[in-house]
């Protein structure tokens, strides 16, 4: 299952660079930290995709690149939809969640974590709408994955059946235009 990235880094070394980073921004109790993402399922994955639960800080959810590592950090009650709904930050609930449901965990246990039950909802959309947003005219690979991610939850409910490796997701819900736009996009840069 895990890709060459990961076989290159052992989840010692994973687990190390998450307690850094933790220590560097005082993030201190960490509940759970799990590899997510592309970078489970795939070799086009071109770093690491953690995202690491805390007790309480940070207050707002903080993203943190350190090739190869991206870091999603956030405290446990951001694990509700009506977190979600009352401070949309742009993460969209059912995916964030079905990821998490998905990860390889690195620290803690994922049976710790109270994952709500995933359904696409209102708040899935608002914060959909602010990724676009906000990437628009910014990061065209990123707008392209919030395309892939309107057309994925426009078509099911049920996100169990969805791989999350955008190339493989966007090829099982007949988004070949948007993938071939990702795969021009990601050669070129």
């Amino acid at each position: 299952m895990p890709n060459n990235l990961i076989l290159h880094k052992t989840l010692l070394e994973i687990k190390k660079a998450i307690e850094t980073v933790c220590n560097e921004y005082y993030w201190e109790d960490i509940v759970y930290a799990g590899i997510v993402g592309s970078s489970l399922i795939t070799s086009k994955a071109h770093d690491i995709d953690i995202i690491v639960i805390t007790t309480k800080i940070p207050e707002d959810p903080s993203l943190i690149h350190q090739h190869p590592y991206s870091f999603l950090v956030m405290n446990r009650t951001w694990l509700t939809y009506e977190k979600h709904n009352k401070q949309p930050v742009g993460l969209i609930p059912s995916i964030l969640f079905k990821s998490l449901q998905l990860s390889k965990p690195v620290i803690g246990n994922i049976k710790d974590l109270a994952i709500p039950t995933i359904t696409v909802n209102k708040t899935d959309w608002i914060n959909l709408q602010m990724k676009k947003d906000r990437y628009r005219k910014t990061d065209k690979k990123n707008y392209l994955v919030a395309l892939l991610f309107e057309h994925l939850l426009r078509l099911s409910p049920d996100l169990s059946m969805y791989s999350f490796d955008k190339y493989q997701m966007g090829e099982n819900i007949g988004a070949n235009e948007l993938v071939n736009e990702l795969l021009k996009y990601e050669l070129s840069s």
